[in-house]
């Protein structure tokens, strides 16, 4: 009888024995997938920013203020007052602490005044994020948001407000009590809500995707009496920042980014931010015209 391939059960099994030859083991498979997974997390961890899971932030209680950051590590406060939830940038508006504009302070939200503070310039925001007062040129950056449950979801990217001009109708709300610029440092901790330092990262691995804690240091620049670099415990920035007035924060964590031109952006949280010997603004609504301290927040 002739014998065509595949014909009959010699062929089939000439087939399939040709395919378990040419196939790769199961178990190796699954052993490369596992160990793709766990180095994948690994690097994912030690990247800077923060995990978005659960997605939003934390909804606060009524008539609370709280502090989170969005999935790219950026800072930002949850208030909450009556109907109203606003989600707004921490990053204070301005003025910067350095000549080249790459140092800005982070805003506490005070609760003796009821007012977010600016305590390296004076500068005050009511509740909704509105200029009320100081030097700033504009008020906090607002995210539209919306509520999901418990909690708070951005739907878009922070939009700028201007500062109200003087013929504003919008009434400044007055503060509730003393300013936290008057409350010694000491004290601050406990009367503000603000933004304390994550696990922090070195300057090599800052990107421009995210913000990052550094625990920084500042290192003077010889012949440059205003200049000084940002160093970790490994690296120092190549790019010197200027602190005229001798208004350079002191050595603790902050937050930090590279910008487009691959150079450290920072934001100075109010522990460490020096505040300078001016006097309060005309602008200053009643009740902030308190006696400025030389000391950082």
């Amino acid at each position: 009888m002739e014998i065509r391939p595949g014909d009959g059960h010699h062929g089939g099994d000439e087939v399939a024995d040709t395919g378990r030859q040419r196939g790769v083991p199961a178990l190796p498979v699954v052993l490369l997938g596992l160990i793709g997974v766990a180095t994948w997390l690994w690097w994912d961890a030690g990247r800077p920013g923060w995990p978005s899971d659960p997605p939003g932030l934390a909804l606060p209680a009524e008539g609370e203020v709280v502090a989170g950051h969005l999935d790219d590590g950026s800072p930002v406060f949850v208030a909450r007052f009556g109907s109203h939830v606003e989600v707004l940038t921490a990053a204070a508006p301005g003025p910067a602490l350095d000549a080249d504009g790459r140092a800005h302070p982070l805003t506490v939200y005070c609760g003796s005044s009821g007012l977010f503070e600016d305590l390296a310039h004076g500068s005050v925001f009511g509740r909704d994020g509105r200029w009320n007062g100081g030097p700033a040129p504009a008020s906090l950056a607002r995210y539209p948001s919306r509520v999901d449950d418990d909690r708070v979801l951005v739907t878009a990217d922070a939009q700028p407000r201007d500062r109200p001009g003087r013929s504003t109708t919008t009434t400044r709300p007055p503060p509730t009590g003393p300013s936290c610029r008057a409350i010694p440092p000491r004290e601050r901790t406990a009367a503000t809500t603000r933004h304390e330092a994550d696990d922090t990262v070195h300057l090599r691995q800052l990107t421009a995707d995210a913000w990052a804690w550094v625990d920084a240091r500042f290192e003077p620049v010889d012949a440059e009496p205003d200049a000084v670099r940002i160093c970790d415990t490994r690296t120092c920035d190549e790019v010197a920042l200027s602190f005229p007035d001798g208004r350079r924060p002191g050595n603790g964590p902050l937050l930090a980014r590279l910008d487009a031109d691959e150079q450290v952006r920072v934001l100075v949280p109010p522990r460490i931010a020096a505040q300078p010997q001016a006097a309060p603004s005309a602008d200053s609504p009643p009740g902030q015209r308190s006696r400025p301290t030389t000391s950082g927040a």
